[in-house]
């Protein structure tokens, strides 16, 4: 049985790598958006989004591609629809 303080200790520690990498993904996700990508919400883009990360997946696992692999996840498990975390502006009426 875990003690409740390394418990603890090992549950901060997975939070902390957490947050930095989500924020890398958020980083990411930003420079794409203003290289003028879009469409992680279309669910019309889902094969090509599935194509992108087979071919991510193949290069291998550095550090960024790592990263792109994470938002090509994101992406594809938003789609999800039981699973839809974030409504994309299409559900809700938007542009």
């Amino acid at each position: 049985m875990i003690k409740t303080e390394d418990f603890d200790l090992e549950m901060d520690a997975i939070a902390a790598v957490v947050g930095l990498f989500a924020e890398k993904m958020r980083q990411k996700m930003r420079a794409k958006h203003l290289e003028g990508w879009s469409g992680w919400d279309e669910p019309d883009l889902q094969p090509r989004i599935e194509g992108d990360l087979s071919e991510h997946i193949s290069k291998g696992f550095d550090r960024e591609n790592l990263v792109d692999i994470a938002n090509l996840s994101m992406i594809l498990w938003n789609m999800l629809p039981a699973e839809r975390s974030a409504p994309s502006p299409q559900q809700e009426g938007g542009e």
